[in-house]
């Protein structure tokens, strides 16, 4: 039986529906994290969300790739 992790071998499916949740949750993340208009988001206090915007902008790219690779065979 072979042991198929979808981060790996990602489906069209799965892409679209994880890089659309990624693109939207890194937008909503950064209107919430500042009054998006008046106030810079490169602030110290905001660490911790850029933190998770980078944790998820690398896994949203590796699945993106992942896919990519496998279908270019």
């Amino acid at each position: 039986m072979e042991n198929k992790n979808w981060i790996d071998k990602p489906t069209r499916k799965q892409t679209f529906i994880f890089g659309s949740i990624g693109i939207v949750g890194t937008i909503l993340l950064i209107i919430s994290m500042t009054n998006f208009l008046t106030e810079t988001p490169f602030q110290g206090i905001y660490f911790v969300f850029f933190v998770m915007l980078i944790i998820n902008v690398i896994t949203t790219t590796k699945i993106i790739r992942n896919y990519l690779r496998q279908n270019k065979k």
